[in-house]
């Protein structure tokens, strides 16, 4: 009897945890044009708060999910842009945006940066650090 429980629990815990798991379905077509949009606006906002600036800036979905449980959008994105003073500077940021059902930016996970964008992260954070420590002075 005891066995019997332990494997009816057992397979009741797999299938709740597979079931959270997949609570992601792709977007219905007003969930993209949402997605679209506000992806615009926070990719946006990610080029001026990370690098200051950039100019031709595009943000391109190219997968859409909504989590039910969570009621979040789920935004698989590509932002691509050019350097404000050499346009031949081209940044390329990957990433997903995580979106919640009142059009808030929940997180935005960077899952790959080109090597423009790495090096001129790194310098912005170099000058910040400096100024910091000039600051202390």
């Amino acid at each position: 009897m005891l066995h019997t429980n332990f494997k009816s629990i057992l397979i009741f815990l797999v299938f709740s945890i597979f079931a959270v798991e997949n609570c992601n379905s792709q977007c219905s077509t007003y969930q993209y044009d949402r997605g679209d949009h506000l992806a615009d606006k926070f990719g946006d906002n990610y080029v001026t708060e990370a690098f200051g600036a950039g100019d031709n800036v595009s943000v391109d979905v190219t997968d859409c999910r909504y989590n039910s449980y969570s009621k979040e959008l789920i935004l698989d994105v590509s932002i691509t842009f050019n350097g404000i003073f050499f346009s031949s500077n081209y940044y390329v940021i990957q990433g997903e945006f995580k979106i919640s059902d009142n059009n808030e930016l929940r997180e935005f996970e960077v899952k790959y940066v080109n090597d423009r964008a790495k090096k001129t992260l790194s310098n912005i954070k170099w000058m910040a650090g400096a100024a910091v420590i000039y600051n202390l002075d």
